[in-house]
């Protein structure tokens, strides 16, 4: 499966008209428009698609779109993935919400209809949560995004649990299983080290002293301090150290805290090779290799057809995993290009 100095990226205009089989463009990643390629591909060739579509955020490429002109495009997109999978085949949909004259539009069920029009069958809708990001002025902040876990047949399916168990938290408990448990569908994502943890622990106590110096009993200022208090709670928590490597896991692992790329330090930022120029959501390395390992084995093909800065078929490949990805950006398909040949396998 290794490329070597091969190049990665094929054009549209380099394809075929239909392809019998995958072989020729596996573990390519293809620049050009997403319904186009997926028609070209052979039916029942895809083990998993995951992938992120765009927000409808009013992005240079959705100025002259309407709202429904947005999901009918994604639903002939979504009739062409169902081909495209296999009979015992899964789809990782990520969507979050859209503002539309100023009122939120959730776009899961917007997707959860389009998919379950085409027979889709709902196996899970996973929240993950994150920190930081721009918080608006009108509304709460939703923190959060959907991936929705979509499988083509409710009989017949890969869901390798024993692949991402995670520890149980009462360990001596004969009632749960030794090898951990399954996780819940609800995931939160911070991928600080334990040295930055640290750092926000000072920060935060710092805060904490401010606030309790101030005389004042006021309800806003009582709210601060419990939030500080629930915040250092955790991050200590995060961070014990202990000899006993079960409970140690237990503590680390129970949770799972992986932040958005966007929100982490400028170094870790996703960039390309030669102009620098950031990709601006890339999905968490971490959520993806255990959707990955969730549902598929060794040698099985994976598709993002929004494929961005490439993470989905970067740790398709590292998991050793055929890999396949679609965008009509040249500067994403490059910045993915180089991110790929990174993974020595």
């Amino acid at each position: 499966m290794e490329e070597g100095a091969n190049q990665l990226i094929l054009e549209e205009k380099e394809l075929k008209e239909s392809y019998n089989d995958t072989h020729e463009i596996e573990n390519k990643i293809i620049c050009g428009e997403t319904l186009n390629i997926l028609k070209k591909l052979p039916s029942n060739s895809v083990q998993m698609i995951v992938t992120s579509p765009s927000y409808f955020l009013g992005k240079v490429y959705e100025k002259d779109h309407k709202f429904e002109e947005y999901l009918e495009e994604h639903k002939k997109i979504i009739e062409e993935c169902k081909r495209v999978l296999k009979d015992n085949g899964a789809i990782f949909w990520n969507v979050a919400q859209t503002i539309r004259n100023g009122e939120v539009y959730p776009l899961g069920p917007y997707f959860y209809n389009i998919f379950k029009n085409l027979n889709f069958f709902l196996k899970n809708w996973i929240i993950w949560k994150f920190e930081g990001g721009e918080t608006p002025r009108s509304r709460l902040f939703g923190r959060y995004e959907n991936i929705l876990w979509f499988v083509k047949s409710d009989k017949d399916y890969i869901f390798n649990l024993d692949h991402v168990r995670i520890p149980s938290k009462w360990i001596n408990d004969k009632r749960c299983r030794p090898e951990g448990k399954n996780p819940e569908d609800f995931w939160v994502f911070d991928e600080r080290k334990n040295i930055e943890k640290l750092d926000d622990i000072k920060r935060k106590i710092i805060n904490l002293k401010k606030l309790i110096s101030v005389k004042s009993e006021d309800y806003v200022n009582q709210i601060h301090m419990d939030e500080l208090f629930r915040d250092i709670d955790k991050e200590v928590s995060s961070i014990l150290d202990t000899e006993d490597e079960i409970l140690k896991q237990n503590l680390e692992n129970n949770i799972w805290t992986i932040n958005r790329v966007v929100n982490v330090s400028k170094s870790q930022k996703i960039k390309h090779p030669i102009t620098n120029e950031t990709h601006p959501c890339p999905f968490p390395e971490m959520m993806i290799e255990r959707i990955i390992k969730m549902s598929t084995n060794e040698e099985d093909l994976v598709l993002d057809i929004f494929n961005g800065s490439g993470t989905t078929c970067k740790i398709a490949k590292s998991l050793r995993r055929k890999w396949m990805g679609i965008d009509k950006e040249l500067t994403y398909c490059e910045i993915a290009e180089e991110r790929i040949k990174e993974v020595k396998i």
